[in-house]
């Protein structure tokens, strides 16, 4: 942990002299937990199969990041931001997820099930094969997200905010294996549908 603590620090160096000095922190499958309650600034971090599990984490940036495979699985997020991160495979699956920024992130197959957002920004997210599958969405903006193939199976949605601004491609409503798409007007109906009444 020494060693990470050390790349750690030569990475808040490398952004705060704009990457003139230090190092950007690039991991591969190392458990981030003890770091997080230490550190706030983990913008620009290459990230492969790390973990954040379990934990709590507040006010932390993750600010164009690379978070490939990383897991958040069952972590309590708030005041957090992933703008403009690479959220690729990564897992946030049971996360307990509010008032965090996700705006222009790309979140190609990645798992939220059984998520809960609430006060999130989804603003020009890119969403690809994603599953949120007994996901609640709860005064969540989806203006511009772009969806395409994500898994809503399960879902509930309260009080969406610009739901009619996303861009709806198409939504999984079966499984990964057995999929059951929908495409464009008839997707945006069934995700209107599922707004709770």
């Amino acid at each position: 942990m020494n060693e990470i603590y050390k790349k750690m620090q030569l990475h808040q160096q490398w952004i705060t002299s704009e990457g003139f000095n230090g190092k950007q922190l690039e991991l591969d499958g190392e458990r981030m937990e003890e770091l997080a309650e230490k550190y706030n600034d983990f913008s620009e971090v290459l990230l492969t199969a790390c973990k954040f599990v379990g934990i709590k984490l507040e006010e932390k940036d993750f600010y164009n990041a690379e978070l490939y495979s990383t897991s958040f699985y069952g972590t309590t997020i708030k005041n957090t931001s992933f703008k403009k991160a690479t959220l690729d495979y990564a897992d946030f699956s049971t996360a307990n997820i509010s008032y965090t920024d996700f705006s222009q992130a790309d979140m190609n197959e990645t798992l939220l099930v059984r998520a809960y957002l609430k006060n999130c920004s989804l603003v020009g997210c890119g969403i690809w094969l994603a599953d949120f599958s007994g996901t609640v969405f709860e005064n969540v903006n989806f203006s511009e997200t772009y969806i395409e193939e994500a898994n809503f199976t399960g879902s509930k949605i309260v009080n969406p905010i610009n739901l009619d601004k996303a861009i709806i491609v198409s939504i999984n409503i079966g499984t990964k294996e057995k999929p059951e798409l929908l495409k464009g007007e008839e997707a945006f109906q069934w995700l209107e549908n599922n707004v709770a009444k």
